[in-house]
């Protein structure tokens, strides 16, 4: 089911967007975005998916922009729809599903509207989502290649969401990044843990990705973005699989001995 369908004022998640490219910041100024493409092509486009409330995430992972040269950051707003469903953890799981076939649908809807700018029709894509949109990112299935990096949700089924039904793709490149004390999600003294016996980060459940990585920051909690390290993480892999060529078939370092 589409956006539209979902929601009247469906617009407002891509009018009320956030957008940003190398050290520029251009909030929600759309007229300002497409001024700046036809000066500088982007090269690509990173769409960063917020969690579930509203604390200014979209200004901070902009600030990693400049990291990631010629990149266009497109935050979509989930809260600028005027009925999205509100939730206190735990909640019933009808509600969590609700939450996250709209947050795909977000991907579609944003996607569908850059798409009409100037030069971004075919350009490369990278998904980047916190909590809550972290689910969304790893679940949207229309680009198997899309880079994904899933920060503060464990990739596993939890409370919180079942695992979605993972890329096709082996080759997808994925980054999950954990807290080991999440109060959410990490395999001890979290609602995870009360429901079930969590891992608490996506090591067995990516396991088949050859381009999957995992990075648990053992003494930090659910906040990720917050961490000293977690800019050099998160911008070190995508800079690291956005620009690399393709390997040729069977180029796998893991099959060679040192």
């Amino acid at each position: 089911m589409a956006l539209e369908d979902l929601h009247k004022d469906a617009s407002a998640v891509f009018d009320h967007a956030s957008f940003a490219m190398g050290a520029t910041w251009f909030g929600s100024d759309l007229a300002a975005v497409s001024a700046a493409l036809r000066d500088t092509p982007a090269k690509g486009i990173v769409l960063f998916l917020t969690g579930s409330r509203q604390r200014g995430q979209d200004a901070q992972f902009a600030k990693w922009m400049p990291d990631l040269s010629g990149w266009l950051m497109v935050a979509p707003n989930t809260h600028a729809l005027s009925v999205r469903p509100s939730y206190t953890s735990p909640a019933e799981q009808s509600v969590y599903a609700q939450v996250h076939h709209l947050r795909v649908c977000e991907i579609d809807y944003c996607l569908t509207r850059l798409r009409t700018l100037h030069g971004l029709a075919d350009l490369p894509l990278a998904i980047v989502g916190l909590s809550e949109g972290a689910v969304a990112a790893l679940a949207w299935q229309p680009d198997a290649s899309a880079a994904r990096v899933c920060l503060a949700w464990p990739c596993e089924t939890t409370y919180f969401a079942d695992l979605p039904k993972l890329p096709d793709d082996l080759d997808t490149p994925i980054l999950n990044i954990m807290g080991g004390k999440d109060t959410y999600f990490a395999a001890k003294n979290s609602l995870s843990a009360q429901a079930g016996t969590p891992k608490g980060h996506g090591g067995e459940s990516l396991s088949d990705y050859a381009q999957a990585k995992v990075i648990l920051y053992p003494d930090w909690g659910h906040r990720i973005l917050d961490h000293s390290f977690a800019r050099g993480d998160v911008m070190g892999f995508l800079n690291h699989h956005l620009s690399q060529k393709p390997k040729s078939q069977g180029d796998n370092d893991n099959d060679h001995h040192g």
